[in-house]
């Protein structure tokens, strides 16, 4: 048989199918959102080195770093007499603020434009990142997957509009791990462990990478852990020389980790971070608010708590910590069960970031955007492949995305920036009361479990084997 008479051989294993494109209305809604997202960068990053949003104090941090950085964390006076001076305060790993440092090089202007260009790339290697880690046979096209991931658009205003630092945090947590399931261990782990220098909440992915057996990809955490750790020498040894930038180095990293991160859990209260206020949905926030004296319900609010009535402080202070830690094993126990099983037990590594996120002491909306790790994994384990059904049903599915979309509305804050306080004022209220008490924190628990009970359920034989996967 000549070459020219060959059939046609079958497409690459590891390329999707192809795929129905989209329709007009479809496109016509994902690129309204990506207009109205660069909007809202367009109309504050010319302002953040000026207000008191994120952006502003990782500028004043940068700028600090850059003169050697030994004052990183010293706390104004103010903070002592007045609960909202928080805003004003560092309270991220030193790395973050050596990483900003080169932002501040520029004139405000450009820097903050270079840093929204960051933020709007980071969304997109976020979900890149999460496409690569289930892409399958099943899967379909990545622009299909942009539109499925839709519901969780809610959660880009207030990341945008603060110039927050979590679609970096999530772009490179979740670039880690898919080339973790790529089998690039070392360089994978590494990116997890800057990731934990941002912000420390991805450090909980080693323990999902540890009952799954990846030892190496753990390694890798370790160095990234490690290596990072010594990144503000780049401006303390200029500035200080070796041995006294070296000292600096130490001297900051035990003040953010003891003096910040330590004493925050010891206390467990959100010092610094906002404390108890909507829209704070973690656990310790939202039964608070229900069900401590005095505690905060909103910003410059009179009322205090509790919404429903006064219990033990220490019984609402362990509640707040038990039940996304009983989530957070869950979710590792589910990755240990299901380890044979790629998509699965990379859904389990989104329901252990959820849920270290709700049981950090302030889990704000910006923080959601890492529930694309959640999310990504359903989507593609409810594309049918073959003649056989999905294995996770329609229903299911579409009832899991409904209540991940309720509980990444956007905030009443950011409502009332961009639209103004007078705006729709009943449905501002509205949403006001909905995250006052609590609605987002018990409706991502509702998603949880649901999401939880509907993976664990997966048998072997209908998970999709997929690309790559987090194996070892």
């Amino acid at each position: 048989m000549t070459d020219a008479e060959k059939p046609p051989s079958s497409p690459p294993a590891d390329l999707p199918p192809a795929a129905a494109p989209l329709r007009t209305y479809q496109k016509v809604i994902l690129v309204g959102v990506v207009l109205a997202m660069s909007s809202i960068l367009g109309a504050v990053s010319l302002k953040w080195a000026a207000q008191n949003l994120d952006a502003g104090v990782y500028w004043r941090a940068g700028v600090e770093m850059r003169e050697g950085g030994a004052r990183l964390y010293d706390v104004p006076r103010d903070l002592a007499v007045d609960e909202n001076a928080d805003l004003l305060l560092y309270v991220y790993p030193p790395a973050f603020a050596s990483i900003f440092a080169f932002f501040t090089l520029f004139p405000p202007d450009v820097g903050m434009v270079l840093w929204a260009g960051v933020l709007m790339l980071g969304v997109l290697v976020s979900v890149r990142a999460v496409y690569d880690i289930c892409r399958n046979p099943a899967l379909g096209t990545f622009a299909r997957f942009c539109w499925a991931l839709l519901p969780l658009a809610g959660t880009l205003p207030a990341n945008l509009y603060e110039g927050q630092i979590n679609l970096l945090v999530t772009a490179t947590a979740c670039t880690g791990l898919a080339l973790i399931a790529r089998r690039r261990d070392i360089v994978g782990g590494s990116l997890v462990g800057l990731a934990f220098h941002l912000k420390v909440i991805p450090i909980v992915l080693i323990a999902v990478l540890a009952v799954q057996g990846r030892w190496r990809a753990c390694l890798g955490v370790g160095f990234g852990l490690v290596l990072f750790y010594f990144t503000p020498l780049i401006w303390t040894v200029p500035r200080h020389g070796i041995v006294e930038g070296i000292r600096v180095n130490n001297q900051i990293g035990m003040e953010y980790f003891v003096g910040r991160a330590v004493q925050r859990v010891a206390h467990q209260k959100g010092q610094y971070v906002g404390g108890t206020r909507a829209p704070n949905i973690s656990f310790s926030a939202a039964l608070s608010r229900c069900f401590q004296s005095g505690a905060t319900l909103y910003y410059g609010m009179p009322e205090r708590g509790p919404l429903i009535a006064p219990v033990n402080e220490t019984v609402v202070r362990f509640a707040g910590l038990a039940i996304p830690g009983a989530l957070f094993l869950l979710s590792l126990l589910l990755a240990w069960r299901k380890r044979a099983m790629p998509l699965v037990s990379a859904g389990a590594a989104g329901l252990a970031l959820a849920a270290a996120h709700l049981g950090s002491l302030p889990c704000w909306p910006h923080h959601l955007c890492a529930l694309v790790l959640w999310a990504g994994p359903l989507i593609a384990l409810s594309r049918k492949s073959g003649e056989g059904k999905p294995p996770i049903s329609r229903r299911a599915f579409v009832v899991i995305m409904v209540l991940l979309a309720l509980g990444t509305v956007v905030s009443y804050d950011i409502f009332r920036a961009v639209f103004g306080p007078g705006a729709i004022a009943s449905a501002a209220r509205v949403i006001l009361n909905y995250y006052i008490w609590g609605g987002p924190t018990w409706v991502l628990t509702a998603a949880w479990i649901a999401s939880f009970v509907v993976l664990w359920r997966i048998k072997a034989k209908d998970s999709p084997s997929g690309l790559s996967s987090l194996l070892p």
